[in-house]
C-alpha cells in the first residue's frame, strides 16, 4: 500500500471568484495554485538584497482599483421619500379641522354642563324658598312668649323676605321653562292655601311655653296636602335637566 508524500500531496486553498476553494494537487513537490478564472497573475515573489527570491507559489488575482466616481456612487445615500407640497397642505388642513372640531365639541360640552348646573341651582333655590315658607306655622307657634311684640316684628320680617324670594323664583322659573314655571306656580299656590291657613291658626293660639308642647301634632298643623304638588315640580325639573344634559351622559 503506497504512502502519501506530504510534500507532493497537499491541499492548497485558493479563491475562485471570491469563494474559498481547496484544491489538492500533485506536481512533484512544486507548490502551485491554479486560479479558475479568465485572468491569472504571476506568482508573488519577494526581493531580498537585490536578488529575486522564489515566491510562495500562490497565484493572486489582480484587481483593478475602482475609480473615485464609482466609489462615490457606491456610497451615495438612498434617495429619501419625497412628499409633495399638496399632500403636506392637505394633511395640515385635515389636522387643523380635526383640532378645531375637538375644541368645539369640548367647549360645547363644558358650556352645556355649566348651563345645566346653573339651572339646577336655580330650581333648588326656588324649592328652598317654598320649604322655608312652609315652616312658618311651626315658627309662629314656637315664638317667644316673653317678648310678644319683638317676636311679631321678627317673624313678620322673615315672612316678608320669604315672600320676596317666592315672587322672584316664580318669575325666574317661568322664564327658564314654561312647564317648570307652571308646576312651581301650582306648588306656591297650594302652599299659600295650606300653610297660610295654618299660619293664621298659629297666630290665634297662645305661644308654646313648655318643652312637651314643642312637638306639634298633625291635627294642629297638617301639610300633607302639598305632597302631590311637590312631586309634580320635581318631575318637571328632572325632565328639563335631562334635556340640557349632553347626549353622551344619557
Amino acid at each position: 500500500m503506497a504512502r502519501k508524500n506530504p510534500l507532493t500531496d497537499m491541499r492548497i486553498k485558493v479563491c475562485v471568484c471570491g469563494i474559498p476553494t481547496i484544491r489538492q494537487v500533485r506536481d512533484g513537490g512544486q507548490r502551485t495554485a491554479r486560479k479558475f478564472s479568465s485572468a491569472t497573475s504571476p506568482p508573488i515573489s519577494s526581493k531580498r538584497n537585490g536578488v529575486d527570491a522564489p515566491g510562495n507559489g500562490l497565484v493572486m488575482e489582480s484587481r483593478t482599483p475602482r475609480s473615485r466616481q464609482e466609489l462615490t456612487e457606491s456610497i451615495k445615500p438612498a434617495p429619501m421619500f419625497s412628499i409633495s407640497p399638496s399632500l403636506l397642505l392637505t394633511s395640515a388642513v385635515i389636522a387643523a379641522l380635526l383640532t378645531a372640531t375637538i375644541n368645539i365639541v369640548l367647549a360645547r360640552r363644558r358650556s352645556r354642563e355649566e348651563e345645566r348646573a346653573r339651572v339646577r341651582t336655580v330650581f333648588a333655590e326656588a324649592f328652598a324658598a317654598y320649604a322655608q315658607y312652609k315652616e312658618y306655622p311651626y315658627v309662629i307657634r314656637r315664638r317667644n312668649a316673653d317678648k310678644p311684640a319683638e317676636e311679631r316684628v321678627r317673624i313678620s320680617e322673615q315672612i316678608r323676605a320669604t315672600q320676596e324670594k317666592l315672587s322672584y323664583y316664580l318669575a325666574w322659573t317661568a322664564a327658564e321653562s314654561s312647564v317648570v314655571g307652571s308646576k312651581y306656580a301650582d306648588l306656591v299656590h297650594q302652599m299659600r292655601a295650606v300653610a297660610g291657613t295654618a299660619m293664621k291658626d298659629a297666630w290665634r293660639v297662645a305661644p308654646i311655653t313648655e318643652d312637651s308642647s314643642m312637638v306639634i301634632p298633625t291635627s294642629e298643623v297638617n301639610l300633607s296636602g302639598l305632597k302631590g304638588a311637590e312631586e309634580a315640580y320635581r318631575a318637571a325639573v328632572a325632565v328639563h335637566l335631562a334635556k340640557l344634559s349632553p347626549w353622551w351622559a344619557h
